[in-house]
């Protein structure tokens, strides 16, 4: 997955009502070290709904441990309206303590 990371900027997909949606994917650098490899990423698009606009942002980090995974999503979304400072305070951060625990709980699943 880093490497993939490392070669794509960006990826589509088709929404709910089959619009081709455009997405910046970027890495982030300030991830917590668990499992036996750790990856995060950070998504972002725009939205029109009903003539709101939004900006979505995703944050994706996936734990690897031994053959098994485990990956916490969180989301959020903001008026486009809203100036760059106040976007970036919406922004989802990384629970450095549930990636901890939910990484534990993978090692001793995948132990016992």
């Amino acid at each position: 997955m880093e490497k993939a990371l490392d070669a794509c900027t960006s990826l589509s997909f088709l929404n709910n009502f089959g619009d081709r949606v455009t997405v910046a994917v970027e890495r982030v650098v300030d991830q917590v070290a668990v499992g036996d490899a750790t990856v995060s990423f950070r998504m972002h698009w725009a939205s029109d709904v009903g003539g709101s606009k939004l900006e979505m942002y995703s944050l994706i980090t996936t734990v690897r441990s031994g053959e098994a995974s485990i990956t916490v999503v969180s989301d959020s979304s903001v008026g486009s309206q809203l100036s760059a400072a106040k976007k970036r305070a919406f922004l989802p951060k990384l629970d450095q303590q549930l990636l901890k625990d939910e990484a534990d709980a993978l090692r001793n699943a995948h132990h016992s």
